[in-house]
């Protein structure tokens, strides 16, 4: 049964009262469903939420999450079984939580800027966990290097505009229309997230994101690295 996503409408929830479905086990181990969840799968190149469930007298740790075919399983370190349609209150790790989502956006916006000053370059991947996180691009012609310190410039300058972060969802036949060079195809009675910071262009994402860029703080830029047609950023924050 697919799972109601709400952090997606909601990114700053930490708690939450859901309905327990079931359980099972898998590759990654034991795992619960619930009807709705705040925490986020990982996927999109941002790590799983982590934190707890209460249902019952039981209160689990749940140590991993994963989405497999629109279900997210809340993976325990013991079988947990229970009535389904219990109650089940959840609890994530906030300071994680705002971690990952200050990586995730972090890594959008160094896409955008690259993109905006380098129009050669357009970014395939994003990898937004605390301590490895970077973004890659593809060239689409001549392999061109870039000014780092030019674009570290540009992102102080736009966080210091504190831009909003806007979100979307549209059909999967609309998504031509709002990402005309998106890299990738998407099935058209999908339904798509889209995230936009300021005026730059819409990027499909299911992450989770800052409301405002001036919560970022600091985004420090390590090393730009090429090999073949691609470019490596790494990035940090402070």
């Amino acid at each position: 049964m697919k799972t109601k996503l709400n952090y997606l409408d909601n990114p700053l929830l930490t708690e939450n009262t859901s309905t327990y479905q079931n359980h099972g086990l898998d590759d990654l181990g034991h795992y619960l469903t619930l009807n709705n969840t705040i925490f986020y799968p990982q996927g999109g190149g941002q790590p799983a939420d982590q934190g707890v469930i209460a249902i019952n007298d039981s209160l689990i740790e749940i140590h991993h999450v994963r989405m497999i075919h629109s279900q997210v399983r809340h993976y325990t370190r013991q079988p947990q079984i229970f009535e389904p349609g219990c109650v089940a209150n959840s609890q994530i790790n906030k300071e994680k939580r705002v971690t990952h989502t200050r990586f995730h956006s972090a890594g959008h916006l160094l896409s955008n800027i690259v993109e905006k000053m380098h129009p050669d370059w357009v970014a395939v991947k994003g990898h937004h966990f605390p301590g490895e996180a970077y973004v890659e691009f593809k060239a689409k012609h001549s392999i061109k290097n870039i000014d780092l310190s030019q674009v570290d410039k540009e992102i102080k300058q736009v966080i210091e505009e504190n831009l909003r972060l806007e979100s979307k969802f549209i059909s999967g036949n609309e998504l031509s229309k709002y990402c005309p060079n998106l890299p990738y195809s998407i099935p058209a009675e999908e339904q798509v997230r889209l995230i936009r910071i300021g005026d730059y262009p819409f990027q499909p994402c299911g992450g989770t994101h800052l409301l405002n860029l001036n919560e970022l703080k600091i985004v420090r830029l390590i090393k730009a690295k090429i090999k073949q047609d691609r470019l490596k950023i790494s990035y940090d924050l402070a």
